[in-house]
C-alpha cells in the first residue's frame, strides 16, 4: 500500500515516517494526525489555490468574476451580520443588567424607615462623594446616586404588572437629546424615555398634561410593553401607573389607549392634537378628553374631571400603518381617592375611531368618514400651497361638526365617565367591519355626559349646489404632512408632528 505524506485523503490512521525504511508502515499518534491534517490543509499550495478560487483573477471569464464577487460580498455581509448579532446580544444583556441594578438601588431604599439624623448623615456622605453635583433642595435621597450620574434625571416611571421601570430624563435646552442617548449620555439607537421639555416636574407643580416619550423597541425595553394595553387583558393586569419625581410619588389610573396618526396625511388632512402640556381653558381640556374617549380601544370605569391632571405615554406603533402612534392616557389619583381600579367594568371599544390609514390598510370602511372629509388646499401657479379653500366642495354648513373643532361648555366639575364589561382577549385589530351599523358619536354639550354611540349625520350639500374646484387649485386625497390641520377655535396648538419634543418614528 502506497501513501503520500501530503495526501489529505489517505487513511488517517497510518503514515510512512520520513526516516523509516521503505517497507515500514507505522500507526499514527494523535499529535502526528493533527500535524498531518494542518500541514495538508493549510499548506502554501492550498492557500494559493483558495485565493485563486475565491477571488476574481485576470484570466477569469466575466461570468466567473461576477460569481466570485457575489460570493465574496455575501460572505462579508454574513460575517458582519453575525458580529452585529453577537454585539447586540451582549449589549442587550448589559443594558438589562444595568437597568435592573438601578431599579434595585432605588426601590430598595425606604426613606420612611430612617431617622432624620440618619438621613442627614447619608446626605453628608453623598455630598462628600460627589462634591461637584448640586443636588436640588428637598429631593428624595433614594435618587441621589442616580442624579449624580446624570443631572437631567427628573424621576422614574414604574408600571406594576406591566414590567416597565425606567428612569425619566428631561433636557430643556435640547428637547430631543435623549431620543438617541442613554442615561449616561452615550449614543444608543433606542435612547431613554424622556419628558416633554414644556412639562414641569417640580414638587406640587406637575403640568396639566405630563407627556413622556419612549421608543417601541422589539427587545422589550423602552415603551414596547405599552402594546400590552392593546388587549383588554393587558389593561386589567396593570391599570395603575406610578410616576415618582425627585420629590414625591404619584399614582395614575389609566382611562384611555389610543392608536392614532402622527401626520395629517394619514387621516386625509386631519390631526388630533393631544400633545398639549397646559391647556388654555377647561373647555379645551375636556374637548381633548372627549376626543381620547372616542379613539380609545378600551372603555374603563375611570372618570375624568376638568380639574384633573393627566399623564400621556407616547410611543411608535407602525405594525398597521406608517406613522402610527400608540398613546396611553392616565389621570392623577385624586386626594383621598383609592388607587384601586375595578377592572371588571372595563370593556373593549369596538367602535373606536382610527385614522383613515388604519381602515385603508385593513380594507375596512371608515364609519367616521363624515367627520374627516378631505381638506382642500389652494395652490399658486408654482403648485405651492397658499391656504385652505373657503369654498371646499366638502365644506359643511356647520364647520364645528368635527371633534377637532368642537367645544364643550363645561364647568369645574364636568366629568367624562367611560362605560362597562367586555370579554378579555380582544385586540386592537378587531376593527369595525365594513357593514357595521356603528357610527361616529355626535357632539354632546351636556356636562358629565358619556360618549354616545348614536349616528352623526354626514355633511350634505344644498340642492342645486355645484362644487367645482377653482382655477389653480388641487384636491389631493391627503395633503402633504407639512400642511397644518384646522386648529380648534378655543386655543390653537402646534400639530403633533411639529412638536420639537415628539420623537420621529
Amino acid at each position: 500500500m502506497k501513501h503520500s505524506k501530503n495526501n489529505f485523503d489517505e487513511p488517517a490512521r497510518v503514515i510512512k515516517r520520513d526516516n523509516a525504511p521503505a517497507e515500514t508502515v507505522y500507526a499514527l499518534t494523535f499529535s502526528e494526525a493533527v500535524s498531518n491534517y494542518f500541514n495538508s490543509r493549510f499548506s502554501k499550495e492550498n492557500f494559493r489555490r483558495f485565493i485563486k478560487d475565491s477571488f476574481p483573477q485576470k484570466d477569469d471569464s466575466t461570468r466567473e468574476k461576477v460569481r466570485k464577487t457575489v460570493m465574496d460580498v455575501s460572505f462579508v455581509l454574513l460575517v458582519l451580520g453575525l458580529a452585529y448579532m453577537v454585539f447586540y446580544y451582549f449589549s442587550y444583556r448589559e443594558r438589562i443588567a444595568d437597568l435592573k441594578n438601578w431599579e434595585i438601588s432605588v426601590e430598595s431604599f425606604d426613606e420612611d424607615e430612617l431617622f432624620d439624623f440618619e438621613i442627614e448623615k447619608l446626605w453628608q456622605d453623598i455630598k462628600e462623594q460627589y462634591p461637584d453635583v448640586d443636588f436640588p433642595e428637598g429631593m428624595s435621597i433614594k435618587f441621589a446616586s442616580l442624579y449624580a450620574v446624570n443631572q437631567d434625571v427628573v424621576g422614574i416611571l414604574n408600571i406594576p404588572g406591566n414590567g416597565i421601570w425606567t428612569p425619566l430624563l428631561l433636557n430643556k435646552t435640547h428637547p430631543m437629546y435623549y431620543l438617541r442617548k442613554d442615561l449616561y449620555g452615550e449614543y444608543n439607537r433606542y435612547g431613554n424615555p424622556y419628558v416633554d421639555y414644556e412639562c414641569n416636574m417640580d414638587k406640587g407643580k406637575l403640568s396639566k398634561n405630563t407627556i413622556i416619550y419612549g421608543h417601541n423597541t422589539h427587545d422589550k425595553l423602552g415603551f414596547n410593553k405599552l402594546t400590552n394595553y392593546m388587549k383588554l387583558a393587558g389593561y386589567k393586569q396593570a391599570p395603575v401607573i406610578e410616576l415618582e419625581t425627585l420629590y414625591e410619588k404619584t399614582q395614575w389610573k389609566i382611562f384611555g389607549v389610543m392608536l392614532t396618526n402622527s401626520t395629517s396625511a394619514a387621516d386625509r388632512g386631519h390631526l388630533f392634537n393631544y400633545l398639549i402640556t397646559d391647556f388654555s381653558s377647561n373647555d379645551q381640556f375636556m374637548t381633548v378628553i372627549k376626543g381620547i374617549a372616542e379613539r380609545s380601544m378600551i372603555k374603563t370605569d375611570v372618570d375624568v374631571k376638568a380639574s384633573d391632571k393627566i399623564l400621556t405615554l407616547y410611543t411608535c406603533y407602525q405594525d398597521i400603518f406608517d406613522g402610527g402612534r400608540l398613546v396611553v392616557f392616565a389621570r392623577l389619583v385624586r386626594e383621598g381617592e383609592s388607587a384601586e381600579v375595578d377592572v371588571s367594568k372595563a370593556k373593549f371599544n369596538h367602535n373606536a375611531r382610527y385614522p383613515q390609514a388604519y381602515y385603508d390598510q385593513l380594507g375596512l370602511k371608515n364609519p367616521y368618514e363624515a367627520l374627516t372629509q378631505p381638506i382642500i388646499y389652494e395652490t399658486n401657479e408654482n403648485g405651492e400651497i397658499i391656504g385652505e379653500m373657503t369654498d371646499s366642495p366638502f365644506a359643511d354648513d356647520d364647520p364645528s361638526a368635527t371633534v377637532e373643532n368642537t367645544t364643550l361648555p363645561v364647568n369645574q366639575e364636568t366629568t367624562l365617565a367611560p362605560t362597562v364589561t367586555e370579554p378579555e382577549g380582544t385586540t386592537a385589530v378587531s376593527a369595525v367591519p365594513e357593514n357595521t351599523t356603528a357610527a361616529p358619536p355626535a357632539a354632546d354639550t351636556t356636562a358629565g355626559s358619556q360618549v354616545p354611540e348614536t349616528t352623526a349625520p354626514a355633511p350634505v350639500l344644498p340642492e342645486n349646489t355645484t362644487a367645482a374646484p377653482q382655477v389653480n387649485t388641487t384636491a389631493p386625497a391627503a395633503p402633504p404632512s407639512t400642511a397644518p390641520a384646522s386648529p380648534p377655535p378655543t386655543a390653537p396648538a402646534a400639530p403633533a408632528e411639529t412638536s420639537p419634543a415628539a420623537p420621529a418614528a
